[in-house]
């Protein structure tokens, strides 16, 4: 007996048993069999009679790995579960009653579906509806004419002499405002020349529907412009994220990365402001960075905007690996699972490794039927290089002033599934200004309107907020919580790191030249065994470990800022019980001792008054 006829009487020997249950009393089926098991054999009999022709055809059908139910099974880790699966088969399907899913990791099917026979795969009524409430009419959810209608008039606006005159200078400015807090007024005024000088995509819409004011409705218009912002802030933000997680987790890439930058504005050894960086920023200096593009695109491998991307069969059709596809399957590409498969990348596809996309120092594209992270074919990202301006300015930017570590090096980042893979609770990461850059921000800040304190790197660093959210692209959210903090902190400590230091010197030495002064006095006079010698040397030591306190302040972000109030108060009391005994024992001792002798020691006690108010004036 053939496979085919076993599953046939399966399904029949299945389906009367259920019409025998249907027949009796639903409470003596219930009794007898229980409310799960009775639910598990209708689907059972309900996936055989729908599957059985097929199995008995001899049609090359994708393999079966599971349920669709299975993806809400493993929702949190759902793109990983599409990983093990397509590990294991490169096409493959998860089935349900009255639906077909079919997943694809194959190079070729991929160029086949999004290319060669590119009008049999659309998004399809299935993917409209999911998207609709969101995106509406929007490019990313349509096909056919509007599609092609919305491609056309966006076109305009990413061609390569558009991007380069407009884009750089926006990034640029954007940049600048996000390191330095300053707002730039010349920015917006640029901007507005630009517009009087070249439409904008707003102004094509608005041409477009005074010709045909029936179909460019301000629904329609709200769709396309919404789609094109989402399109380009929330896949930028997202990947932006990863990246400087990537680099927190691989921080000789980060050296890397900064090295090239320096390099390639030119900026080795020079201190300059924001603004002034911004002036390095040019094309030449962008297309030197084969290295940060290198980077931003391995991260892009690794976590692609959108891990899955869905179509829809019009119509019946094989792919190139021979799996015949029925009309109404959906059919998925999976760009994050792609990136993990050592067919495509090598038995290194897991590492985070730029390495990989250069040849000799030049960064080498692959396929973009193996590469993904932008689609490819008719309906390949226009804001491709869009994009990649966009990352590669803004990273130049914060990488050349800042260093970034994360908060905790032993949590491993996680996904949170949508159309963005966002990272689940957003990037919480130190940013730590690099040596002899982060001060000159403010010193330029300050022209502008604020006065900032031109103190050294060790007390900006070391005040410096936690980054609590997602790098955005334009937030203020980097520097602004840190620099409220710490100016606010500033002012309370009165001195700078470098006073603070120098101070601490000179009182340690003014406590060695009174032990020694004192010391060859007393001998001087014929005294070389007093008591007096070792209460002041005490005081000597004490004072040397509240000094090596305050530095250890300084440079620990002020953990030691309480222990050093209370030795502080301790130095006080033992500065006061010194110069009690100084008196007293003169007083006691006058008439046995000379005037001078007197004198002197009265003066030594007399001179821990400025060194007990300067300890208060630092702890306070």
């Amino acid at each position: 007996m053939t496979m085919g006829a076993v599953l046939q009487s399966s399904a029949v020997v299945i389906l009367l048993v259920v019409a025998l249950f249907i027949s009796s009393s639903t409470s003596f089926v219930l009794a007898l069999v229980g409310p799960l098991t009775f639910v598990l054999i209708i689907f059972t009999a309900l996936f055989l009679l729908l599957n059985v022709t097929e199995f008995m055809s001899k049609e090359k059908r994708p393999p079966i790995a599971g349920l669709t139910l299975h993806l809400l099974l493993h929702f949190n880790r759902i793109y990983d579960y599409q990983t093990s699966l397509a590990k294991k088969r490169r096409t493959f399907r998860l089935i349900f009653p009255f639906r077909c899913d079919v997943f694809t990791a194959h190079p070729a099917n991929i160029e086949y579906i999004l290319k060669t026979n590119f009008p049999n795969y659309g998004k399809g009524s299935y993917n409209y509806k999911i998207l609709e409430d969101l995106l509406g009419d929007g490019i990313i959810a349509v096909d056919g004419e509007k599609w092609r209608h919305q491609r056309k008039l966006a076109s305009y606006e990413f061609s390569t002499r558009n991007l380069r005159v407009y884009s750089s200078a926006v990034f640029r400015d954007s940049a600048a405002k996000l390191v330095s807090q300053v707002s730039i007024m010349a920015a917006a005024e640029q901007a507005m020349d630009l517009q009087r000088e070249k439409e904008d995509l707003m102004s094509r819409f608005m041409m477009e529907s005074e010709k045909d004011p029936t179909n460019m409705t301000d629904k329609y218009l709200r769709d396309f412009i919404f789609s094109f912002m989402f399109a380009g802030k929330d896949s930028s933000s997202s990947t932006l994220t990863w990246f400087f997680y990537m680099l927190c987790k691989h921080p000789l890439v980060q050296d890397k990365v900064v090295n090239e930058v320096t390099e390639a504005t030119q900026a080795k050894d020079k201190y300059i402001c924001p603004d002034e960086f911004s002036s390095l920023m040019t094309e030449g200096a962008l297309e030197r960075m084969q290295f940060l593009h290198a980077a931003l695109t391995e991260t892009l491998r690794l976590y692609p905007a959108v891990a899955s991307d869905g179509k829809m069969t019009v119509e019946d059709d094989i792919l190139p690996d021979g799996y015949l596809i029925k009309k109404g399957d959906a059919i998925s590409y999976m760009p994050y699972a792609m990136g993990r498969m050592t067919y495509i990348w090598g038995e290194d596809a897991e590492e985070f490794r730029p390495e990989r996309w250069l040849e000799n120092g030049i960064f080498r594209p692959e396929s973009p039927f193996k590469f993904t992270a932008f689609q490819a074919g008719p309906r390949i990202c226009m804001g491709k290089e869009f994009a990649y301006r966009q990352m590669k300015i803004l990273a130049a930017f914060l990488l050349y002033f800042f260093q970034f570590r994360l908060v905790d090096e032993s949590k491993e980042a996680t996904y949170k599934p949508g159309i963005s893979i966002h990272m689940a609770g957003g990037l919480k990461v130190y940013a730590l200004p690099r040596a002899g850059r982060f001060g000159q921000i403010f010193v330029h800040a300050a022209a502008a309107k604020e006065q900032m304190n031109p103190f050294g790197d060790a007390l900006y660093g070391a005040g410096t907020e936690l980054i609590k959210t997602e790098l955005g692209v334009y937030g203020k959210k980097l520097l602004e919580p840190g620099s409220t903090y710490v100016q606010g902190n500033v002012r309370l400590y009165k001195f700078s790191p470098e006073t603070l230091g120098l101070q601490a010197t000179n009182g340690l030495l003014c406590w060695l030249f009174q032990v020694l002064l004192l010391e060859a006095t007393l001998h001087s006079l014929g005294d070389g065994d007093v008591p007096l010698l070792d209460i002041v040397a005490y005081g000597g030591y004490t004072f040397a470990a509240v000094s090596v306190t305050l530095l250890s302040r300084i440079v620990w972000n002020y953990c030691f800022y309480i222990i050093t109030l209370w030795e502080s108060f301790c130095m006080g009391i033992l500065l006061v019980k010194i110069m009690k005994r100084i008196l007293i024992a003169e007083v006691r001792r006058s008439e046995n001792h000379s005037s001078k002798r007197h004198f002197l020691l009265l003066l030594m006690a007399v001179a821990q008054l400025p060194l007990l108010f300067w300890l208060g004036n630092i702890a306070v």
